[in-house]
C-alpha cells in the first residue's frame, strides 16, 4: 500500500527509488532495537574486579577441577602475581600478545588474567588443532611469550616459535610471589580470538577490556547473575569459554573446570555438575542435546541448576522439549545471539522450560538487546528497515570488537561507524559490526534469526563458526597444484536425533584423465584430507571428485546445484566392463546392503566386501539376500571366506573356488614392496640416537581395544618414555584421556593404507623420531578370508617392520587372539553356560592391566639391558602372557560360580542359544556360536606356558 501511496504522489520516481515504508516506522524499528542504556560509573577492567573478589573473600573456592584439586581467590591471585611477574621477566611488555597453548587446568584462568594483569594480549592456542593452523596463528600474532606446560610441550617444539619466548607453567611454579600492580585499561586490547576465515586463513578478532566489561555486566544485570557456580567445558579458543570464566568470579563465584578427558562424555560432565553442584553453565545446543539425552539421570537430580545459556547455533524446538522434560521450574534456558566480533553475545532471550507454552513458541527469538547494545536490520544499500521486514542484521555499541588483526581492508568492510546512534552515544562514538546474519525484528523489539544472507557461505556447525570458502580454499592450496575447483557443501540431518550433519568437499582435477584413475586419485584425496591444515570440526567427511561444478545461466557457482550433487553412495558405481552376469547379480546386491558409509566407486572382480565398507553384521544382511532371491541359505563361514565379487559369484553357479591360502607364494608375501625397498635400502647402519633417560618416543597401534588402552595408560605413566605416537582411525576415549596425560602425539590413520594412512613426510619424521614399535593394531576377525585381513593384518605389519629395520629399532608385535570381541555384551554376568562335551585342554584367565604392563616392562628393556646391540639377523624373541593357574575346561562352570559367587546350570547348546537368542544374541553371532557349540569334532585348547 505503501508502494501505491508513493508511486501515486510522484509517478515520475523510478520504481527502484520509490519508498516501501514511512520514516516513522523506520524510526520505531531503530528504537526497538535498542537495549537499556547501563551506566558503568566504575571503569575498573575485569582483571581488577576480580582482584577485588580475592580481597573481599580470600577464602572461597574460586576454581575447581574435577579430581579435586582447586585454588581459593588467595591462592589464584598468588598464582596470577608470579605468572604476570615471569611475563614480564621474559620481556613482555604493555599490549604484546601472549600465546598459551596449554590444556584446560586450574592455572587456565589464572593465565588469562595474569596476561591481563600486564596489559598484555591474551592469544588462546587450542592444542587439539593442528599444527599447521597453530603456525598460521602464530606468524599472524607473532606474540612476545608463548605459555606451555608439559602435555603440550611435544606441540611447542614442533611449532616455528620466531622471537616468542617459551613459558612453561612449572617457571611459573618456582617463581616467587612479587606485588605487581594491575595495569589494564578499558580500551586497552585484551584479547585475540582466531575464527574461520574465507581466504583460508584463519582471522583474529581484537576484543578489548571495555568490550568484555560491558558484555559481563550488560548480562548480570539483564539477568541477575550472582554468585554462582559455573562449568567451564569448551575450548579456551570459543569465545563462549571467556563467558565460563569470567562470569562467576566477577560475582565471587566458583569455576568448575572440566579436563580434557571428560569434555564430549555427556554422562561424566552431568555427574561432575551433580558433584559440585553447578548452577551456571553455557554450551552450543549440540552439547545441551548430549547433556539432557545421555545425562539426563544426573540432571533430573541437580537441583542447584538455575542459569542455562545456550548459543553459537540456532536454538532447535527439540531441545527447548528435552529441557521441559526436565520439569524443573526454578531453570532458565536463556537463548543468545551474537558472534565473536560484538564480544560473545548481543541479544538473549529468557525461556520459561517448566510451562507448557514453551513447546509452542513461534517463532524462536533471540529476545531483546543486551544493555548498551543496538540491533538494526538493514536492505542491501545500508539503509535501515522498519520493525517486520528482513534483512541484514547489524550490532552496535561498546561491546563490538576493535575488528581483524592485520586485515585493514576486512575490518573497514565489516566495522563502520554507527550512523543511526542516539544523542547521548553520540560523545563516545560508536562503530557497529554487519554481521552477515539474516533477521528481522518483532514488533515487541525481538530479534529472528534467519540464517545467513544469500551469497555468504558461512554455516554454524554444533556451534562453530565455519566459512566454507575457508575450507575450500584450503583443499587447494593442499592439493600441490592437481584440483582446479573446489567447493564445499553441508549435508545430513539436525533434528530431535541430534545434530548429524557433516561437511562433504565436491573437487574438480586440473587433469581430466585423473577422474578416470579413480583409485589413485581417491588414495590422493584421502591423503589429502587427513592432512589438511583445519580444525577437527572443519575436515570435510568425504572429498568427491567431479569432472565440472554446477553454474547458473550466468556463469556463476549454483551452490543449490551443489548441495543436490549425489554422493559416492548415491551414485551410479562404475562397473568393470569385464563384470560376469553373475557378478553383477553379487554388485547389486552389496549396494542393497552396504551403507552410505561405502565409498567404493569401481566394481572389480577382485574388490573385497570388507573393503567395500562391508562388516559383519552386514554380511548377515547379504546372507538373507541371498536367501530371500535365491532361496538358498549359503552358511556365513563360506560368505566370510569367498568375500570378493568373483568368489561369491562362483558361489552361485557352483564353480569350485580354492581357498586362497592355498595360492600363496609366502616367499613373495613376505618380499617389502617397492616403496618398502626404497625404506630397507635407505636404512642407517648405526643405531638410532641414544636417548637420556625420560626420552624414550614409542609408536603404538591399536590403542582403541582393552589391550591397547591399558598398554596406553602404562606407557604414559612410566617415567622412561616421553612421547607415544598413536595411529588410529578415529579419537576414542582411551586415547583422548590419556593426551591429557602430556604424552601422547595422534596421527589419524589406516591400518589398510600405504604408510599406515600417513602422508609421506609425517611417516619419514616419525621414522626418524622413534625409538620402538609395538603393534598392537589388527583387523580382529575369525571369520574372514586371508585375502579380507591382508591390508589390515600383513601390509600393516610389514610397513612397520621396514620403519624399524631402517634404524634397528625394537617392533614389538602383539599376537591377536580377542575372542571376547566375538560378543555383544559390554560384560559377562553370571548366567546359564552351554556344555561343551568335545573341549579339552584349558581356559586361561589374565589380566588385561598385567599382560600390558608385561609388554611395556619387555618393550621398555634396552639392548644394553639383555646384553647386547640388535644384530639385523637376530631372531625373534616370544612372548607368552599367560595365567599361573588356568583353569581346565572340565572345572570352568566351578571356576565361574566361584568367581561370582552363584550356582550355574548346564545347559545343552541348542538350549542356551535359544535362551541367548531372546536376551538379543544377533544372528552373525548365534551362527558363529551354534557352528563351534555344535561341531562334534574335539576342540583342544593348548595350556600356554610361560618362560
Amino acid at each position: 500500500m505503501r508502494l501505491f501511496e508513493s508511486c501515486v504522489r510522484d509517478p515520475q520516481m523510478p520504481i527502484a527509488q520509490q519508498r516501501l515504508y514511512d520514516e516513522n516506522d523506520v524510526m520505531a524499528g531503530l528504537i526497538f532495537g535498542r537495549g537499556p542504556r547501563l551506566d558503568i560509573t566504575d571503569p575498573a577492567t575485569i582483571s581488577k574486579r576480580i582482584e577485588q573478589m580475592s580481597i573481599a573473600s580470600p577464602g572461597v573456592v574460586a576454581v575447581k577441577d574435577a579430581d579435586g584439586n582447586s585454588f581459593t581467590y588467595k591462592q589464584m591471585q598468588q598464582h596470577i602475581q608470579r605468572a604476570a611477574a615471569v611475563l614480564r621477566m621474559n620481556g613482555v611488555q604493555a599490549q604484546g600478545y601472549v600465546a598459551v597453548c596449554c590444556e584446560p587446568t586450574l592455572h587456565s584462568v589464572c593465565h588469562l588474567l595474569a596476561i591481563w594483569r600486564i596489559n598484555a594480549i591474551y592469544v588462546p592456542l587450542d592444542p587439539q588443532n593442528p599444527f599447521s593452523r597453530l603456525q598460521l596463528i602464530l606468524d599472524d600474532c607473532q606474540p612476545a611469550a608463548i605459555i606451555y606446560h608439559a602435555p603440550t610441550e611435544s606441540v611447542i617444539r614442533r611449532l616455528n616459535l620466531h622471537s616468542s619466548t617459551p613459558v612453561s607453567i612449572a617457571e611459573i611454579g618456582l617463581a616467587q610471589t612479587q606485588a605487581y600492580p594491575d595495569v589494564s585499561q578499558c580500551e586497552s586490547a585484551a584479547c585475540v580470538l582466531y575464527t574461520s576465515g574465507s581466504t583460508g586463513t584463519p582471522k583474529g578478532i581484537l576484543l578489548t577490556h571495555a568490550n568484555l566489561l560491558h558484555q559481563i555486566l550488560g548480562v548480570r544485570h539483564r539477568f541477575q547473575i550472582g554468585c554462582e557456580i559455573a562449568l567451564q567445558q569448551s575450548s579456551l579458543g570459543f569465545d563462549v569459554s571467556l563467558d565460563q570464566m569470567l562470569q562467576p568470579l566477577v560475582g565471587g563465584g566458583s569455576l568448575i573446570v572440566a579436563p580434557r578427558r571428560l569434555r564430549g562424555d555427556a554422562i561424566a560432565l552431568s555427574r561432575l555438575m551433580l558433584a559440585e553442584n553447578v548452577t551456571y553453565t553455557y554450551a552450543t545446543p549440540s552439547e545441551y542435546m548430549m547433556l539432557l539425552r545421555y545425562g539426563s539421570d544426573a540432571l533430573h537430580q541437580l537441583s542447584s541448576w538455575k542459569t542455562a545459556f545456550v548459543g553459537g547455533e540456532a536454538l532447535p524446538r527439540h531441545l527447548i522439549e528435552l529441557f521441559h522434560a526436565l520439569r524443573r521450574p526454578a531453570l532458565r534456558l536463556i537463548n543468545r545471539y551474537g558472534p565473536t566480533e560484538i564480544s560473545i553475545s548481543s541479544s538473549c532471550l529468557a525461556i520459561d522450560t517448566f510451562g507448557p507454552a514453551c513447546i509452542d513458541l513461534q517463532p524462536i527469538s533471540v529476545g531483546w538487546s543486551l544493555p548498551n547494545y543496538s540491533t538494526y536490520i538493514i536492505d542491501l544499500d545500508g539503509a535501515p528497515l522498519p520493525v517486520g521486514f528482513t534483512g541484514e542484521i547489524v550490532v552496535s555499541g561498546p561491546g563490538v570488537a576493535r575488528g581483524y588483526l592485520h586485515k585493514d581492508a576486512l575490518t573497514k568492510q565489516r566495522f563502520r561507524p554507527d550512523p543511526f546512534v542516539d544523542s547521548p552515544d553520540k560523545s563516545r562514538g560508536c562503530t557497529m559490526y554487519r554481521t552477515g546474519d539474516k533477521g528481522r525484528l518483532l514488533p515487541t523489539g525481538e530479534l529472528v534469526y534467519l540464517g545467513r544472507i544469500d551469497g555468504d557461505h558461512q554455516v554454524k556447525l554444533r556451534g562453530y563458526r565455519i566459512e566454507l570458502d575457508d575450507i575450500a580454499n584450503t583443499i587447494l592450496n593442499s592439493a600441490e597444484g592437481r584440483l582446479a575447483e573446489a567447493v564445499v557443501s553441508v549435508r545430513g540431518l539436525h533434528d530431535a536425533e541430534g545434530d548429524r550433519r557433516f561437511l562433504t568437499a565436491f573437487v574438480v582435477p586440473v587433469c581430466t584423465q585423473e577422474l578416470a584413475a579413480v583409485n589413485e586419485m581417491l588414495q590422493f584425496l584421502d591423503e589429502l584430507v587427513a592432512n589438511l591444515p583445519l580444525p577437527p570440526y572443519m575436515i570435510p567427511q568425504v572429498i568427491v571428485p567431479v569432472d565440472g561444478l554446477p553454474r547458473s545461466p550466468n556463469g556463476k557457482l549454483d551452490r543449490r546445484a551443489v548441495d543436490q550433487l549425489p554422493l559416492p553412495s548415491e551414485r551410479q558405481h562404475a562397473i568393470s566392463p569385464t563384470i560376469s552376469d553373475s557378478e553383477r547379480f553379487v554388485i547389486w546386491i552389496w549396494e542393497q546392503c552396504l551403507d552410505q558409509s561405502a565409498q567404493t566407486a569401481v566394481w572389480s572382480s577382485t574388490t573385497d566386501f570388507f573393503q567395500a565398507g562391508g562388516n559383519s553384521l552386514l554380511m548377515v544382511k547379504v546372507q538373507a539376500f541371498f536367501q530371500q532371491h535365491l532361496k538358498r541359505l549359503i552358511p556365513l563361514s563360506t560368505l566370510f571366506q569367498s568375500s570378493t565379487i568373483e568368489d561369491m559369484a562362483a558361489l552361485l553357479t557352483g564353480a569350485p573356488t580354492p581357498p586362497p591360502e592355498f595360492n600363496i607364494d609366502w616367499e613373495q608375501e613376505t618380499l617389502p614392496g617397492l616403496e618398502e625397498k626404497y625404506i630397507c635400502d635407505g636404512r642407517s647402519p648405526q643405531l638410532g640416537p641414544h636417548h637420556a633417560e625420560g626420552c624414550i618416543e614409542v609408536c603404538l597401534t591399536g590403542a582403541t581395544g582393552f589391550l591397547g588402552s591399558a598398554l596406553l595408560r602404562c606407557l604414559a605413566a612410566d617415567p622412561h618414555v616421553a612421547r607415544i605416537h598413536c595411529i588410529h582411525r578415529l579419537t576414542p576415549p582411551s586415547v583422548a584421556s590419556a593426551a591429557a596425560t602430556a604424552k601422547v602425539v595422534r596421527y589419524k590413520g589406516d591400518l589398510t593404507a600405504p604408510r599406515l594412512g600417513l602422508d609421506r613426510v609425517c611417516w619419514q619424521e616419525l621414522a626418524s623420531r622413534v625409538d620402538l614399535i609395538i603393534h598392537n593394531g589388527a583387523d580382529v576377525s575369525f571369520l574372514k578370508s586371508y585375502r579380507s585381513l591382508h591390508p589390515a593384518n600383513v601390509q600393516s605389519t610389514r610397513h612397520l617392520a621396514c620403519m624399524a629395520l631402517r634404524r634397528q629399532i625394537p617392533l614389538h608385535f602383539v599376537s591377536t587372539a580377542d575372542v571376547a570381541q566375538l560378543t555383544d555384551l559390554d560384560s559377562l554376568p553370571p548366567q546359564s553356560l552351554p556344555a561343551l562335551p568335545h573341549w579339552t585342554g584349558f581356559f586361561d584367565f589374565v589380566s588385561v592391566t598385567d599382560v600390558a604392563a608385561e609388554i611395556t616392562k619387555a618393550a621398555l628393556r634396552s639392548p644394553e639391558d639383555r646384553g647386547k646391540r640388535p644384530e639385523m639377523n637376530e631372531s625373534p624373541t616370544f612372548h607368552h602372557h599367560a595365567s599361573t593357574t588356568p583353569v581346565p575346561v572340565a572345572r570352568f562352570r566351578e571356576f565361574l560360580e566361584e568367581r561370582f559367587r552363584a550356582p550355574l546350570r548346564t545347559v545343552d547348546a541348542d538350549t542356551w542359544l535359544e535362551q541367548a537368542r531372546k536376551e538379543g544374541l544377533s544372528g552373525l553371532l548365534e551362527s558363529v556360536v551354534a557352528a563351534t557349540l555344535t561341531d562334534p569334532k574335539p576342540h583342544r585348547m593348548p595350556r600356554m606356558l610361560r618362560e
